[in-house]
C-alpha cells in the first residue's frame, strides 16, 4: 500500500488533471459559443441581404415596366409625327441651296465648263438649273453679279435649235434671249448662259459660273 505522501501526490496530480480538463472544457464551450454567435450573426446578415435583393428586384421590375411603357409611347408619337412631316423637311434641303420663289437653287462662283458644271451640281445634290418663268429669273437675278455669266442646264446639243433641260431631259420651259441670240452659226454654241437676267448661247467648253437647282422638274 502506497504511503500517505505518495497517495497525496497522486491525488494532487488527479486534481490538477481535473482542473486542466475543466479549463479546457470551459474554453471549448466559450469558443463554441463565439462560433455559434458569429454564425447566427452571419445568418441574420444573409437574410437582410436577401430581403434587400428581393426589394431591389421588385423595384427594378417596376422601373423596367415603366421604361418599356415610355418607349412604347415615344415610338407611337414618332410614328404619328412621321405622317405629319412635310415632304420638304423629310427629304431635307442640300447644304447651300436657297429658296427663290417656290424652288431651291444654289449659285456657285466657280469658273468651269458646262459639263463640269453639270457634274458639280450632281455632287451638291441637285441639277444644273433650268429656269421655268420670268418670276424665277427676277428672284435669282438679285443674287447674281450682273456682269458675270452663269451656266444654265438648257442645251441643244442633240437637236440644233431645240433646247432641253439636263435635269428633266424635257424641252426647256422658259427661254428669254438677249437680243441677237441664239447666234450659233457654227453649231458649236450649244449651252445656255444667263447674264443680267437674259440668256445667251455659248460654246460648252467655255468657263462660267453656274446655278444649280434642287429638283428635276424643269
Amino acid at each position: 500500500m502506497a504511503s500517505y505522501p505518495k497517495r497525496m501526490h497522486i491525488f494532487g496530480t488527479y486534481i490538477l488533471w481535473a482542473l486542466a480538463a475543466i479549463s479546457l472544457w470551459q474554453g471549448s464551450l466559450a469558443e463554441n459559443a463565439r462560433i455559434y454567435e458569429n454564425l447566427q450573426s452571419l445568418e441574420w446578415k444573409v437574410e437582410r441581404v436577401e430581403r434587400k435583393l428581393e426589394g431591389l428586384q421588385v423595384k427594378f421590375e417596376n422601373q423596367l415596366d415603366r421604361i418599356m411603357n415610355q418607349i412604347e409611347g415615344v415610338s407611337k408619337k414618332l410614328d404619328a409625327a412621321k405622317l405629319e412631316i412635310p415632304d420638304l423637311v423629310r427629304n431635307s434641303v442640300p447644304f447651300g441651296f436657297e429658296r427663290f420663289d417656290n424652288r431651291y437653287f444654289r449659285i456657285s462662283d466657280e469658273l468651269v465648263n458646262w459639263d463640269t458644271a453639270v457634274q458639280r451640281c450632281r455632287e451638291m445634290g441637285g441639277y444644273l438649273a433650268s429656269i421655268r418663268n420670268e418670276k424665277e429669273i427676277l428672284a435669282i437675278k438679285e443674287k447674281l453679279v450682273e456682269s458675270k455669266g452663269y451656266w444654265l442646264g438648257s442645251n441643244d446639243r442633240l437637236n440644233e435649235g431645240v433646247y432641253r433641260s439636263v435635269a428633266s431631259d424635257r424641252p426647256a420651259q422658259f427661254l428669254i434671249w438677249r437680243k441677237g441670240y441664239p447666234d450659233d452659226e457654227t453649231h458649236r454654241q450649244n449651252c445656255v448662259v444667263l447674264q443680267g437676267g437674259l440668256m445667251m448661247d455659248f460654246n460648252c467648253s467655255d468657263h462660267f459660273r453656274f446655278i444649280c437647282q434642287m429638283d428635276n422638274n424643269s
